[in-house]
């Protein structure tokens, strides 16, 4: 019961922020609010509205939504950290997956960025003069505040509507966008190298998956498998071969992980997952964006922990 109430409170904060700002940007822009949610919070918004320019007001929406994506995902990093220290020490060989135990701090963070997302996902829909804007934005938000509850998150059913409904979403266009322009770039030497083999698209999360090309290899260690995600767009190097199946425990299904957390969260958590796994975080496995992706279809083996040795695949039950 208070593990519920606390991931409630976790949503309903995302949501009160982005509604707050969405509130507000309305407001800026001289747009009508749904309901009275303008009215309701003009005691707030108004001497902070009353100093700044409509263009003004945005740049701080955007920093001020950055601001608690990074808050979110720092608070439920540090719910994962206790959990996570046993696992420190090196462990060669092949291991069974490791469940986190979810704590308050990471279901309490994982909901609010869950809030935020769904927030931001009717936000921009409702901003937008397009027939039927209110009801596309309503339903995102509902179908995205619903992966909160656990049954529904780890239903494959369920995945899929988020995958496929993530092109749906403004929130996820922070990775999808760029996402597309690498995959434009990208595809000539992929389909040089690898012709028809190197497209793949997984129909579970209606992700775009490319094996090779020159610009995904860029800092790769020749040879390796590496893979990663811009919404629903992935890519693995070197070519074909370092790919997986789609409904197995592979490279590829982690990759769709980071998918369902575009969908899920917002596109600007895998972008601070980035940081968080790469310098300057350099946290790898155990980033908190890593952990939640791995969960898709959790693999067993070892990957490489904070201090760059071998630690045990672990992964927080979000998808499964």
């Amino acid at each position: 019961m208070l593990m519920a109430l606390v991931g409630l409170a976790g949503l309903l904060f995302g949501l009160a922020i982005s509604t707050l700002l969405y509130a507000g940007t309305a407001a800026a822009l001289g747009l009508a609010t749904i309901g009275n949610i303008g009215g309701l919070l003009a005691p707030f918004l108004s001497p902070v509205l009353a100093t700044v320019t409509a263009a003004s007001w945005l740049s701080v929406a955007v920093f001020t939504l950055g601001v608690f994506y990074v808050w979110g995902y720092v608070v439920a990093t540090l719910g994962v950290l206790g959990p996570l220290a046993p696992l420190a020490a090196p462990a060669p060989g092949i291991v069974t997956p490791v469940r986190l135990a979810v704590t308050l701090p990471e279901y309490f963070g994982r909901c609010f960025l869950i809030g935020l997302g769904a927030g931001t996902n009717f936000a921009a829909w409702a901003l937008t003069p397009v027939a039927g804007g209110v009801i596309v934005g309503t339903v995102l938000l509902i179908t995205g505040a619903l992966t909160a509850v656990p049954a529904l998150s780890r239903s494959r059913i369920y995945q899929g509507l988020m995958g496929w409904t993530s092109w749906l979403r403004p929130a996820s266009w922070l990775a999808t966008a760029f996402g597309l322009i690498l995959f434009v770039l990208n595809l000539p030497t992929a389909l040089a190298a690898f012709g028809l083999a190197a497209l793949r698209f997984d129909f579970l999360t209606a992700t775009v998956e490319t094996a090779g090309g020159t610009l995904t290899a860029i800092g790769a260690t020749p040879g390796s498998r590496r893979g990663f995600n811009l919404g629903n767009f992935t890519f693995v190097t070197p070519g074909p071969a370092a790919t997986g199946s789609f409904t197995s425990p592979t490279l590829s299904t982690h990759e769709t992980g980071h998918t369902l957390n575009a969908a899920a969260f917002g596109g600007l958590v895998n972008w601070v997952n980035a940081l968080d796994e790469n310098p300057p975080g350099v946290r790898r496995s155990f980033a908190y964006g890593e952990l939640t992706a791995e969960g898709h279809f959790p693999r067993s083996g070892s990957g490489f922990g904070p201090g760059g040795g071998l630690v045990p695949r672990a992964f927080v039950g979000f998808w499964s």
